[in-house]
């Protein structure tokens, strides 16, 4: 689905990929540990659904001042 010469062509297109937040892969999430209390944070940690997912990426494009999108892959996108 990724890389050259696949429909997200790697070699056409700058593609930008931002981890969910929860995620236990390299976000922080209920394993992460909070530093007010030094403990992970476990099922005090916020409940997040799909609409949450847009925002950490609007915040990107927006740091980056990004003006266009070409395409969007994911959770329905935020305004």
């Amino acid at each position: 689905m990724v890389g050259p010469s696949r429909p997200i062509d790697t070699q056409r297109y700058f593609v930008m990929c931002v981890n969910s937040l929860g995620s236990c892969f390299g976000s922080t999430g209920p394993a992460s540990v909070d530093p007010a209390t030094g403990q992970a944070y476990g099922i005090s940690f916020p409940v997040l659904a799909l609409r949450t997912w847009p925002t950490p990426a609007s915040l990107l494009v927006d740091h980056f001042d990004i003006s266009r999108l070409h395409t969007v892959v994911g959770p329905p996108w935020v305004a």
